[in-house]
Parts: C-alpha cells; structure tokens; sequence
C-alpha cells in the first residue's frame, strides 16, 4: 500500500513539473521567434523580433538594439552562415533575398560587436547584400514606370537562368509559326540583352527578323550587330524622316504600270514611319483627329458633317462621335483628306521649310480629291500566311491592316496612288473639301484657291439614284390588310434627272432615315401588281382559335428616285 502510495505521489510531481515547464517555454516564446532571442527577467536590454533595423543595417552600429543580443558569437556565427548560404544560392528570377540578408546582417554584426574576428564575414555579407538591395531598388523603379526590367536587376545565376528561360519560350513560339514570330522574336531579344553573345539567340533572331520584315540575312545580321532593328531611317536626321513621312502620305514613292506596282519603300521602312512617326503624333493630338473623325463619321451616315453638327455630336457621350468609335488609326488616316492634311500640317512643322512644304503638299492634297485610287500594299494575303509580294488594284489580295483577322502574321499596311483629276471635273462637295484643305495649309486667297472659288458656282450640285425596293401590306387579326409599308431594298443605279417620275404615295411610305443630309426622295414608280404570299395564319372562329392558310401579306415591287448631293 505504502508503494502505491509512494509511485501515486512522483507520477502527480512529474506531471505538475512538466506542466509548468511547457507553460513557461510558451510564455518565452511569445517574446522571441529565434533561438538567439531569449526573455531576461534581469532587466537587461536584449534583442527582440519588435526591435527596428537602422536605415542602413550593412554599416555597423554596436550601440543600435539591433545588434545586441545575450547569445554567444560562436551561435550568433552559425546562424549567420546558415542565412548567408541561402543568399549566396538564391536564383529565382524577379524574387530577391531581402529577408534572408537582414538576418545574416544581424547576425554577423551582432557576433563582430562580441568578437571582433567575426567583421571578416559581417563585411562580406555587407557587400553581397548590398548588391541585392541595389537590384532590388532597379526592379521596382522599372516595375513602377512600366518599363522592362534591365538586367542590372538580376544577379549572374538569376541571369543565366533567364536566359534559358527565354530560349525555351522562343523555340515553343517559333514551333507555332509565322503566327508567333513577333513574340519569338521579343524572347530572342530579351536573351540578347542579358547574354550578348549566345550565339543560339543570335541565330534564332536573324532567321526570323529576315522572314517577318522581308530583309535579307545579312541586313537581319547587320541591323542586329549594330543596335539598329527599326532600319536605316532610325539613323537618319529628323528633319529627313519627317519629310519622308510627308512624301509617303502624299502617294509619292509608289508607281502602278498596269497591275504591278512599284513600291519605292520596302516593309521595315513603313512599319517604322507607322509605330514611330504617325501613331506617336496622332496620339499627341488625337482631340483634333477625333473632331475630324467624327466628321468623317457623320458623312459616312448620310449626316451633316459641318462644325457646328460636328461639336454636338461630340458632345454626346452616348452618340456617334463617342470615344470608341472616334478612335484614330493610320489607315483612317489614308482614307480621309481632311485628316491626312492634319496629319501633314503637324509634321511639316519639323521639317527644313515648314510653310513651303505645307503649301506644296496642300495643293497636292487638294488637287487629289476626287481623284480616282488605286490601292497598293506591300503583303499578299491568300494563301496564308501572308507573304511579302507587293499587289495593287481593286482585286489585289493584300493583306488586313493590324492584327484583328485570325489568319494574319503581321501587320499589313497600305497606301494609294492617285491618278490626275482636273479641276473642273470636281463637284460642288469635292471643292468645298479642296478649300478647306488649303485653308489648312494657310493658302486663302491662292491662285488656285481663286480658281475653285469660280468654279463652285457652276459645278454640279446633285445626281439622281434609282433604287429598287419591295413593299408589302401584311394581314390584320381581324380581316383587312394594314397601310402599304416599306419592305427591303435591291440595287440602285444612277440615272439622268430628268427620268424622274413623281408618286406621292412612295415618297411618304419611305422611312424618315432615307431624307438626310445627302439624299432627297423626290419620286418614285411601281413595277407590276401586287402578288400574295400564301401562309399558316392564326385566326379566331367560333370562340376558339385555329390555323388556316390563306394570304398573309401583299408583296409589290417599285422603283425611288433620290436626289443626292455630290
């Protein structure tokens, strides 16, 4: 009995004794998160995970709470090297070892403060961290201003791992096709950045560089070498692209001998004129082409296009003229001749003689309105992908501007060669447009702004169009057949004037959208008698509803003659 008694009263001992053991372990640990960091119930200043590090922490300051601690050197040195381990093996790109470095920092300085034999290896993790912290400091600036991250933001095994990186990316773009060729091409790019001389990366860009801008390997090679992959305008004077670019707008460089142009600038050159000289100065101006946009906008929709209803339309966030669909591209730019002039107006101010080029080109401009075109480009589309092999004409296969179409590798770009178009043929709109342009071109009061102005008065105004329509009278629930009504619309042709027959009954059964700004629907004519469409109707007999064929709608063709403005 005394026995038990006696194993009863130890076994309750080591269970309290373990109990407050585990209760005091729990309480210290909440004052430390590391094994150096111990609780001093004595009072003395010690180390504690709160305690701030210095703006500097690779100088050191024995006097700084950050660098004290109760523990030994020789744990405070082995804590030290197992931190500085992971800092010397890191290399994950983007990642840095900041955590890592604080704590050998601490570590080392605290141990060099207890045992000055120990400043060799705080100077040495000083320096590696100082160099992370540098790259660390280039990584955020760039990620800040949106640019790409140089690669003084990565160390040599961050480097090197980066480059393999982007090879294989580069080899699995390139599999893909012409289709990923630009991205292959930027993988390539960023390996040449980091490794200059990989011969792997140089090969791969030179072989798709040549095939996407059309250039041989040489000029793929040369331009590489030398830091020059926009071509040889990027080394030119300003003054020269800007009137290069002028030319370009104008139709100068380009000749069409029956159906084979001849273009007087390869691919690389206009794409650099394009994602260099124009997109960069429309985006500057672009409330200016949105104003000419819109105008542009509003004739297409048979609207009046004239200032005042141009800043309304503007005005109206929800309208025609909203931001979405005011936005500004270069081949917008080619279509329009207001807004080519625009364009021309801006860029002739940075070239040799400002107001001699722009009075040139302004006559050129106004002088190609109304002009007939003839389109040329520098990719042939089908079959794809597209191929470099220049094609003009009204049935050229040239390749899609941007790329919007699915099939489409690369951008394609085009331009027009204007054929001459005498003055007196131009009609009433055609002049008004003219002499806005060299009005633009600061030229009122020209010679042959004196010439348009004459001929406005007896130029022709209006043309007439016939239109073929169908109309029909569709069945009432009741009985009877409702008031004759617009149905569709075919072909149209233009006809003289004086071939116009008047019906009052057409004019007012036409849609309200058919009298706008350029279109007048004075007349029309029917063409033979009304046919019935036969069909399943739903009628009511005797209380209850039942399905009967009989005629559902009356179908009659005509003729409406409008008059259009020209």
């Amino acid at each position: 009995m005394k026995k038990t008694k006696h194993s009863l009263t130890l076994f309750i001992a080591g269970y309290l004794t373990a109990f407050f053991c585990i209760q005091g372990f729990a309480q210290a640990s909440k004052h430390s998160d590391h094994p150096q960091e111990k609780n001093n119930e004595k009072g003395r200043i010690i180390l504690s995970r709160r305690a701030e590090a210095p703006k500097d922490p690779t100088k050191l300051n024995c006097r700084h709470p950050w660098f004290q601690s109760p523990n030994s050197a020789r744990s405070l040195l082995s804590w030290g090297k197992t931190y500085k381990n992971k800092v010397q093996e890191h290399d994950a790109p983007h990642s840095y070892p900041i955590h890592e470095c604080m704590k050998s920092l601490r570590n080392f300085g605290t141990a060099a403060c207890k045992d000055p034999s120990a400043m060799g290896e705080f100077k040495t993790i000083a320096r590696l961290c100082r160099a992370w912290f540098n790259r660390a400091k280039t990584y955020e600036r760039a990620k800040a201003a949106g640019k790409p991250i140089p690669p003084s933001a990565y160390s040599p095994k961050q480097a090197k791992k980066h480059v393999k990186s982007r090879l294989r990316w580069a080899k699995t773009y390139e599999r893909q096709g012409m289709k990923t060729a630009n991205k292959a091409m930027k993988m390539y790019e960023e390996a040449l950045s980091f490794d200059p001389n990989n011969r792997q990366a140089a090969a791969g860009y030179d072989k798709l560089y040549a095939a996407y801008y059309g250039v041989g390997p040489e000029v793929a090679r040369k331009n590489r070498t030398e830091s020059n992959l926009e071509g040889r305008l990027a080394r030119w004077p300003r003054h020269k692209v800007y009137s290069l670019a002028i030319d370009e707008l104008l139709g100068k460089h380009h000749k069409v001998e029956g159906t084979t142009p001849k273009l007087g600038l390869n691919y690389l050159d206009v794409h650099y004129l394009v994602t260099r000289i124009y997109e960069p100065v429309i985006n500057a101006n672009i409330d200016e082409f949105r104003f000419l946009k819109c105008s542009s906008v509003l004739s297409k929709k048979r609207k009046d296009f004239r200032d005042p209803a141009t800043k309304k339309e503007l005005a109206d966030s929800r309208g025609l003229c909203s931001k979405g669909a005011t936005k500004v591209r270069p081949k917008e730019i080619l279509r329009d001749n207001r807004m080519r002039m625009k364009l021309i107006q801006i860029l002739s101010k940075k070239t040799k003689n400002p107001k001699e080029t722009l009075e040139e080109a302004g006559r050129i401009v106004a002088n190609q309105v109304g002009a007939e075109q003839t389109k040329v480009c520098w990719l042939y589309e089908n079959p794809y992908p597209e191929k470099h092999q220049p094609t003009a004409g009204k049935n050229a296969k040239c390749n899609a501007w941007g790329s919007d179409s699915m099939h489409n590798t690369r951008p394609g770009y085009y331009n027009f060669v204007y054929a001459l178009h005498p003055i007196k043929k131009k009609t009433k709109l055609q002049i008004w447009e003219a002499r806005r342009i060299l009005a633009m071109a600061g030229l009122e009061g020209d010679p042959l702004d004196k010439k348009l102005a004459k001929l406005h008065r007896r130029a022709p105004e209006y043309k007439c169009v016939a239109f073929t329509v169908s109309f029909q009278r569709e069945r009432k629930p009741k009985g009877g057949f409702t008031r004759i009504r617009f149905r569709g619309v075919g072909g149209n042709k233009e006809i003289s004037c004086r071939r116009i027959k008047r019906n009052r009954q057409i004019v007012k059964t036409m849609p309200d959208h058919w009298n706008n700004f350029y279109d007048t629907v004075i007349g029309g004519a029917w063409k033979g008698s009304w046919q019935n469409v036969t069909g399943w109707y739903r009628i009511r007999r005797r209380r209850r509803w039942i399905r009967r064929r009989t005629t559902i709608r009356k179908v009659r063709e005509g003729v409406v003659f409008v008059r259009r403005k020209i």
